[in-house]
C-alpha cells in the first residue's frame, strides 16, 4: 500500500466493519476513537470541575482540536500521542509488540475527517449525559476493558513476521 495520508480516497465509502483499511469514513478503528475522546472529556471535566454549559462546549472544542492535530501528526509522522502509548507501554502490556514495527496511520483524507467526528460523538454523548442527568457517566469507564481488549486483538499487526 502506497503512501496515501490525506489525499482523498476517490471509492468514497461511508463504512466499512469488516476489514478496515482506513479508507471510509468510519472503520473499525473508529470505536477507539470515540470511547478515548469521550474517556479524556470525561477525565478532564471531573479533574477541571466543570460546571457550566458554556466550558463544557470549550473543553469539547479543545478536544476535538487536540484530536485532529493529533490525527494529522499520526498519519504523517511517528510522532504522535498514539505512537508514544505504543511504543512505551504496549511492549509492558504486550511483550511481543515490537515498537519499531510502528508505521504512520496512513489514513486517507475521509477516515481521518470520520475519525475526528467519532471522537466529537463520543464528546457530545458524555457532555449530553452530564447535562440532562446533572452527573457524569461514570459507567462509561466501564467500557475501558472492552476497548483495551479489542486493542489487543489487533496487536499482532506490530509482532515480527515469522519466517
Amino acid at each position: 500500500m502506497g503512501k496515501r495520508s490525506f489525499t482523498f480516497n476517490r471509492d468514497n465509502c461511508i463504512i466499512k466493519w469488516g476489514k478496515p483499511d482506513s479508507a471510509c469514513f468510519f472503520d473499525w478503528w473508529s470505536i477507539h476513537h470515540f470511547y478515548w475522546q469521550g474517556f479524556f472529556y470525561l477525565i478532564f471535566h471531573l479533574l477541571l470541575r466543570i460546571k457550566s454549559l458554556k466550558y463544557a462546549l470549550i473543553l469539547t472544542l479543545v478536544l476535538t482540536i487536540v484530536h485532529s492535530i493529533e490525527e494529522y501528526f499520526g498519519n504523517t509522522s511517528r510522532i504522535s500521542i498514539e505512537g508514544v502509548v505504543i511504543d512505551y507501554l504496549g511492549p509492558i502490556i504486550n511483550p511481543r509488540i515490537k515498537p519499531e514495527l510502528r508505521e504512520p496511520d496512513n489514513d486517507y483524507l475521509q477516515n481521518s475527517i470520520g475519525d475526528v467526528l467519532a471522537g466529537l460523538m463520543g464528546n457530545l454523548l458524555v457532555l449530553f449525559y452530564w447535562y440532562y442527568t446533572g452527573e457524569l457517566p461514570y459507567f462509561y469507564l466501564i467500557f475501558s476493558l472492552a476497548i483495551i481488549a479489542m486493542l489487543l486483538s489487533k496487536s499482532s499487526m506490530l509482532y515480527p513476521k515469522e519466517n
